[in-house]
């Protein structure tokens, strides 16, 4: 893949899958958390590379557009960028704040939820085992507890739930500038209002984009809000990173925008498995997404094959 190689690399073969879930251009899913949760217990493709030394720098970073409901959007547009072994500087500003996986939870990219707010309003939140949060592109929005959720939405006037197919999701005028803020124990991210927007319901009704569930880790961090961040997850020390988008980055966000192209690692590098490399030369990969057919919802993190 992109000038990377691993032999003998463990697939899964789907022959039963959820309707709309891979279409044409995509042609499966790639897991990027850890090996202590993968099914068949293989060794994902990223954790072999990143355990190797394959990579320049044992990180994955993502960069993700805002595309919502867009009349004036092409069918193919920027969809951000997904690089391997190295940060790409072009996308992001300033320093990236580092945070690291709670001990002895090694599984999806745990961090733990230490504040929350609504409006300015702080949300209340249970002890940091409890507030566990996986930081889940593969996830559209981000789903947490029952009463937290209802803290949520009380705070944005003539909120209220909604039942039949949207059961667990909240409605709300959609002319109000929802102002979230959230941190994961280093800095306060916020979070665009247009993101907080999972779609129009009816009349001026909108759907907002925190949802119930009642999932173990307790809450899921999707790309609600990794649109707002450049994020970066690293093999060691186990953590990640987040650090604010840059102008080109923020300028994909407008429709008729260039499509990136893939860059590839100039030397090949091949990875066994067992902490070991074929040859001593890094190598690196950068790979353009598109917009186009993409939809993924899962727990674990994911990168869509297309």
């Amino acid at each position: 893949m992109a000038g990377f190689s691993v032999p003998n690399q463990v697939f899964g073969l789907c022959d039963a899958i959820s309707d709309g879930l891979l279409e044409t251009p995509v042609s499966g899913l790639m897991g990027l958390a850890w090996q202590s949760i993968s099914t068949s217990g293989a060794e994902p493709f990223w954790q072999t590379l990143a355990s190797s030394g394959a990579w320049d720098e044992p990180v994955m970073t993502f960069q993700i557009t805002r595309f919502n409901n867009i009349s004036q959007s092409r069918t193919l547009e920027p969809g951000g960028t997904f690089t391997m072994g190295t940060l790409n500087s072009s996308l992001y500003t300033g320093d990236i704040d580092y945070v690291d996986l709670p001990e002895n939870a090694v599984t999806y990219w745990l961090l733990s939820l230490t504040s929350l707010t609504v409006q300015g309003n702080s949300i209340s939140l249970a002890s940091s085992q409890n507030s566990h949060s996986a930081i889940d592109t593969g996830t559209t929005l981000i789903g947490g507890p029952q009463d937290a959720i209802a803290q949520i939405y009380s705070n944005i006037p003539d909120s209220s739930p909604e039942s039949g197919n949207f059961e667990g999701y909240y409605s709300y005028p959609c002319n109000t500038n929802v102002n979230v803020t959230v941190s994961f124990g280093g800095r306060s991210w916020g979070i665009s209002s247009a993101d907080f927007t999972l779609t129009k319901a009816s009349g001026d009704r909108c759907i907002g984009a925190f949802f119930v569930t009642d999932s173990s880790p307790a809450w899921i961090f999707g790309d609600t809000f990794l649109k707002n961040v450049y994020s970066v997850f690293r093999y060691n020390p186990p953590s990640v990173g987040f650090a604010d988008l840059s102008e080109i980055a923020l300028a994909m966000n407008a429709p008729g925008g260039n499509v990136p192209t893939a860059t590839i690692g100039s030397v090949v590098a091949v990875a066994t498995g067992k902490g070991k490399q074929s040859n001593s030369a890094p190598a690196r990969m950068v790979s353009a997404l598109s917009r186009s057919g993409v939809l993924a919802v899962g727990l674990s993190l994911l990168l869509i094959m297309l």
